[in-house]
């Protein structure tokens, strides 16, 4: 399973330097070179860094599979009831707190109508930005249930990590509670199948997210 860390920092970058974050790799598959960082990207990967080479070569591909389409329809029944769900998190984050925000869903490796990226082995990804954040998710399932972890990446690649809490919350039930890390980092193991929303405190800003499903 691949480690969020990865998206901001690691060895083996050419000389010692960082690796770009995931998002900024989608942006150079899109050719969105007017942003510095983005090319900077670009050219840490034309440096010759192995493993963002292939992660990128990884995002090409799927896009242009994903383009080339027909895609997979959702269940019915999941697509309602995460309709449902979203529309519950939109009146709770606007009634219960006032700074409360909506993150917004930028890749998930199951949903057709996101970009996204599955590789064998590595399970799900998922990729919400929070504000200034970014969540980088990823889920993968076990004899005991989906294991979860996150990691919240501030827009600033030298700010440090920020501080907080997250809740799974399934079924009106919180599901998991989990305290983030130094790095940010936080895991939720032994979750059972269903629709669930991420929701919690980090920094100074209260977030919910769209509902999303985890499979049998």
């Amino acid at each position: 399973m691949p480690d969020p860390k990865r998206a901001s920092s690691g060895p083996g970058a050419p000389g010692g330097g960082r690796h770009p974050r995931f998002r900024r790799l989608l942006d150079v598959a899109d050719g969105l070179f007017d942003d510095v960082r983005v090319r900077a990207a670009s050219d840490h990967v034309e440096s010759g860094c192995a493993p963002c080479r292939d992660e990128l070569a990884s995002i090409i591909a799927l896009r242009d599979r994903v383009a080339d389409g027909p895609l997979e329809a959702p269940p019915r029944a999941a697509l309602r009831r995460a309709s449902r769900l979203f529309v519950a998190a939109r009146v709770r984050a606007g009634v219960a707190v006032v700074q409360r925000v909506i993150a917004t869903l930028v890749m998930d490796g199951r949903m057709a109508a996101a970009p996204a990226l599955r590789s064998a082995g590595d399970g799900r990804r998922l990729l919400w930005t929070i504000g200034e954040l970014e969540l980088f998710a990823t889920l993968s399932s076990g004899s005991r249930g989906a294991l979860l972890r996150g990691q919240f990446l501030p827009a600033d690649d030298e700010a440090p990590a920020p501080t907080g809490a997250v809740r799974l919350v399934r079924d009106g039930r919180v599901a998991v509670h989990a305290e983030l890390d130094d790095d940010g980092e936080f895991a939720a193991r032994c979750l059972m199948p269903g629709t669930y929303v991420i929701e919690g405190e980090v920094g100074d800003v209260a977030f919910a997210s769209p509902p999303f499903v985890v499979d049998a």
